[in-house]
């Protein structure tokens, strides 16, 4: 039983903690912050795709991680709509996406021979033989823009939960068959039920 509440009272921690980073506008899950990396990392290969003439690199980056381009795209947006409403944060999105392809494209004119060798090295990594998630990819790039968004500090929000849930004191699992032994050697029949058991005759 009290194992049973111990763990019933780690999961209302855990699902207090999981909604409490929608409280702070500016906070963003884990994933939601690789979002906004993603989408700065393939803008910029888009440039150099036009910039660098690597169209055909940027058309097999693309076609090899389709789909998690895909659900990173859907996620960046989703933090938008949630972050600044829906109309505006669609609006939000498209401006941010605009933005670090404008950046990209200043990158580029700045030092156009320095941009493309990033690029080519970028390339090489994300379609080279030890092709790894895109995940992984995006994150060994140069950190992006993140509009002053910040990822929320999940172990915080759980550790400030569980002060809130109220102590559960855990058991040990052998106690109740240690009890009962001992019971059973006073030769006292254990409670059954909810009736006491009768004290033994001297």
């Amino acid at each position: 039983m009290g194992v049973r509440l111990a763990a019933a009272t780690v999961a209302i921690a855990t699902l207090a903690a999981g909604t409490a980073w929608a409280a702070d506008k500016k906070c963003a899950k884990h994933e939601e912050m690789t979002a906004m990396q993603t989408a700065a990392v393939q803008q910029e290969l888009m440039v150099a795709a036009l910039t660098c003439n690597a169209v055909t690199l940027y058309n097999s980056f693309v076609t090899g991680y389709q789909k998690e381009l895909q659900d990173s795209d859907h996620t960046l947006q989703k933090l938008f709509q949630r972050l600044r409403g829906g109309k505006k944060g669609t609006e939000d999105y498209h401006a941010y996406k605009t933005k670090l392809a404008n950046g990209s494209s200043i990158k580029s004119i700045g030092n156009i021979t320095q941009f493309c060798a990033n690029a080519q090295a970028a390339f090489s990594t994300a379609l080279g033989p030890a092709k790894s998630t895109l995940s992984s990819f995006v994150t060994a790039q140069p950190k992006a823009d993140d509009e002053g968004i910040t990822e929320c500090d999940y172990q915080k929000d759980t550790m400030e939960a569980m002060k809130a849930v109220p102590h559960i004191e855990l058991k040990k699992p052998g106690a109740a068959k240690k009890k009962a032994k001992t019971a059973a050697a006073e030769g006292v029949t254990p409670a059954q039920g909810g009736v006491e058991a009768p004290t033994p005759t001297p």
